[in-house]
C-alpha cells in the first residue's frame, strides 16, 4: 500500500487510453497505441512493435488536504509475538551476501528465538502452491496467521477488523461494521450512506465511502511463505493484500476489480522501503506490475497469491502457484510485520459509483484463506 499517496493531494485522470492493453518498461507505465499482442513473459507487450506512446496524462483533482484528524501512519512497535508465530532469522534458502545492514537500518523486532516444537507437523493444506522447501529443510504451518475462515464469527485471537494506526485513505475510511465472516470467506465490504454524490461536498476529500480492513493482532509475519485465495471487489476500489511496518512494506497485490480498470487484468506488486519511517520520505518502492493470462480479472474468480519472504533481500511472489517475480527491496526487510487485507479509493483513477457501492453482487471483496508457513530443518 503506497503510504506516499496518504500525504499527498488526490489527483485523477480519464480511464479512456489509446488501448487497455498496459506494459511497464521499467519506469513508467506506458499502453499500446494499437492492439494488444501476447503476453512476453510476466508482463504484457503491444502487438506488431515495440513502440509504445505515453500513459494518459494526470490532471489534478480540488487541491483540498485531508482533515487534520487524520491519524498519522506509524505503525507501533511490536515487542511480543504469540507464541505461534516462527523467529524472523528462520534459516533463508540462500546465503545472502555476508554484510551487515547500516547501522541506521531499523530495528529488527524479532520473535523469541525458539524453535516449534517437535510435534508441529508439516501440515499443508490441500490446495496450497507452497514452493519447493530447500534442500534440508520442510516447510511447517504458522496457524497463528492462517485461517480458512470457516466459521460464522471473526477469530479475534489472530485477527483485528480495522488498521490499528491508519484509518484509511479519502474518501474511503475504514469501519469495523463491513468485516465479517460467513459462508467459508471473510468479507470486506465498500458501501455508502449516501444516495447521490451531489450530496457531499467534496467527493475527494470529504469521507463519504466506507471502506473494511483486516488486520492481523500484531506485527507478527517473518521470513516464510504466505498465501492467500481470493477474489476482489467489482467496483472501483482496491482490493488488497499487503503486509507493512516501521519501516518496510510489502505488497503482495493491490488490485482495482473494476474491468474498466486497468488493474483487474494486472497483479499490482510492490515493495516499499521508508528509511525514516512510513510516515516520511523518502519512500524507495519497486513496483512491478505481472500480466494476468488472457481473459484473466481479478474480479472473475478466485486466485491464490503468494509471498515467499526468503530473506531480507530476496521477496518472490506467485499467481496461482507460478512465479511472477522477484524483487530485491531497496533496503533490508529485516523487521516483522503485520498482515492486512483491505479496500481503498485510489482517487487517481476515479470514484466508484453510488450505485456499485450500494450493489451487493460487487462490493464485496471475499477471501477464501490466508496460509502461513515457516521453515525448520528436516527432523524438527
Amino acid at each position: 500500500m503506497n503510504t506516499e499517496t496518504r500525504s499527498l493531494t488526490l489527483s485523477t485522470f480519464s480511464l479512456q487510453a489509446p488501448n487497455p492493453c498496459f506494459n511497464w518498461n521499467g519506469q513508467n507505465m506506458i499502453c499500446c497505441p494499437g492492439s494488444c499482442g501476447p503476453n512476453g513473459g510476466p508482463l504484457a507487450t503491444c502487438a506488431g512493435s515495440p513502440a509504445t506512446t505515453p500513459a494518459p496524462p494526470v490532471t489534478s483533482a480540488p487541491e483540498t488536504s485531508p482533515p487534520a484528524t487524520s491519524p498519522p501512519v506509524t505503525p507501533p512497535q511490536q515487542t511480543s509475538p504469540p507464541e505461534t508465530s516462527p523467529p524472523l532469522t528462520s534459516p533463508p534458502v540462500t546465503s545472502s551476501p555476508e554484510t551487515a545492514p547500516p547501522v541506521t537500518s531499523p530495528p529488527v523486532t524479532s520473535p523469541p528465538e525458539t524453535s516449534p516444537p517437535a510435534t508441529s507437523p508439516p501440515v499443508t493444506p490441500p490446495g496450497t502452491n507452497l514452493p519447493p522447501a530447500p534442500a534440508g529443510y520442510q516447510w511447517v504451518a504458522n496457524p497463528g496467521l492462517s485461517d480458512e475462515f470457516n466459521g460464522d464469527s471473526l477469530d479475534r485471537s489472530k485477527w483485528q477488523p480495522i488498521i490499528p494506526y491508519y484509518s484509511g485513505r479519502l474518501p474511503s475510511q475504514y469501519s469495523t461494521a463491513n468485516v465479517a465472516v460467513g459462508g467459508g470467506y471473510a468479507r470486506l465490504t465498500s458501501t455508502t450512506a449516501v444516495n447521490d454524490v451531489s450530496q457531499v461536498a467534496n467527493p475527494f476529500s470529504d469521507p463519504w465511502i466506507s471502506a473494511a480492513a483486516l488486520a492481523s493482532t500484531g506485527a507478527y509475519a517473518g521470513l516464510g511463505y504466505y498465501e492467500a485465495r481470493m477474489k476482489a471487489s467489482d467496483i472501483l476500489m482496491t482490493s488488497s493484500f499487503w503486509f507493512q511496518s516501521q519501516h518496510t512494506e510489502t505488497d503482495v497485490i493491490e488490485t482495482i476489480g473494476d474491468p474498466n480498470n486497468f488493474r483487474s487484468r494486472y497483479m499490482p506488486i510492490n515493495t516499499h522501503y521508508y528509511p525514516n519511517g512510513v510516515s516520511e520520505a523518502p519512500d524507495q518502492s519497486t513496483p512491478f506490475f505481472y500480466r494476468l493470462p488472457d481473459g484473466v480479472l481479478t474480479s472473475g474468480d478466485f486466485h491464490t497469491y503468494g509471498l515467499w519472504w526468503q530473506d531480507a533481500q530476496t521477496l518472490h511472489f506467485y499467481f496461482d502457484g507460478q512465479l511472477a517475480t522477484t524483487i530485491t527491496p531497496a533496503g533490508p526487510f529485516t523487521e516483522s510485520q503485520y498482515l492486512f487485507f483491505d479496500t481503498e479509493v485510489f482517487s487517481q483513477y476515479g470514484l466508484p459509483s453510488v450505485a456499485d457501492l450500494k450493489d451487493p453482487s460487487k462490493n464485496v471483496f471475499l477471501i477464501d484463506y490466508v496460509r502461513a508457513f515457516y521453515l525448520v530443518p528436516n527432523g524438527k
